[in-house]
């Protein structure tokens, strides 16, 4: 699918984007989403998959959480079962002196969790109470306000282990900024991340990258007191007094969304 995409010999992906055929009852994005991008992972090396995850918890400054030495092995099990209750994955990192680290996935498109103690269901339920002490769940979505209502509910302090609070929430929109950054690298993963990334690309998964690259010319006659700026701001007052007279220069700003 990933080469196939890249060479452009299929329109498969359009199904992501809502087109239907007519044909079929259901279509399994979640699912198929998830084995592109993740179950490729599988076919990877060790120190490549560590090196993705690393990746992600130090975008999401959770680096510390991470043991400081290297896993030896690994395994990933797709939609496993305990108790009644299914995750997407569950990946462990095995180390040389016995330790682990698990992560528990959930991921969404398009669609709500399955209830609102879906995943507290996952972190209770499947996981032992032994597991959990070494694991981390995470939650991936195009957009993350099922995850922070499951935070801020009554068991939102289930999560909260010492002084960890191990529900990880996690945009799509970042997914792509961590393989941006696993790009880099010199071993199999870089390719994988490439393919990936266009895959969330093709998909409408766009990167935000700030405000360095649209340029807007200002004259000397500009009064920023009161402009504002539609869409991006409401009610923004301006910049105050220091900002009035300025010389003729250009403001360099950068787009939201890089592709």
């Amino acid at each position: 699918m990933l080469h196939a995409l890249e060479k452009r010999k299929t329109t498969y992906y359009r199904r992501y984007l809502g087109d239907r055929d007519g044909h079929e009852k259901r279509v399994c994005e979640e699912d198929e989403i998830t084995s592109t991008v993740f179950g490729t992972l599988e076919f990877l090396e060790v120190t490549a998959v560590f090196h993705f995850w690393a990746e992600l918890f130090r975008l999401q400054g959770q680096s510390a959480a991470l043991p400081t030495q290297s896993p030896v092995r690994y395994q990933i099990d797709f939609w496993p079962r305990n108790n009644r209750v299914e995750p997407d994955a569950h990946l462990t990192f095995f180390y040389a002196d016995s330790k682990r680290l698990d992560i528990l996935i959930e991921i969404k498109w398009h669609a709500p969790l399955s209830g609102e103690d879906q995943l507290s269901l996952q972190w209770m339920n499947y996981l032992g109470e032994d597991v959990r002490q070494n694991c981390w769940h995470v939650f991936i979505a195009p957009e993350i306000s099922a995850g922070l209502v499951a935070k801020e509910s009554k068991n939102g302090d289930k999560w909260r282990i010492g002084n960890d609070d191990r529900l990880m929430l996690v945009s799509w929109a970042e997914i792509r900024d961590v393989l941006f950054e696993c790009r880099s690298r010199l071993d199999s993963l870089a390719r994988w991340a490439e393919l990936t990334s266009h895959f969330l690309e093709t998909i409408g998964i766009k990167r935000f990258n700030g405000f360095k690259k649209a340029r807007i010319e200002l004259p000397v006659s500009v009064n920023l007191n009161h402009w504002t700026f539609n869409g991006l701001t409401h009610g923004f007052a301006g910049f105050g007094e220091a900002a009035t007279n300025l010389p003729k220069s250009e403001c360099v700003f950068s787009s939201f969304f890089k592709e």
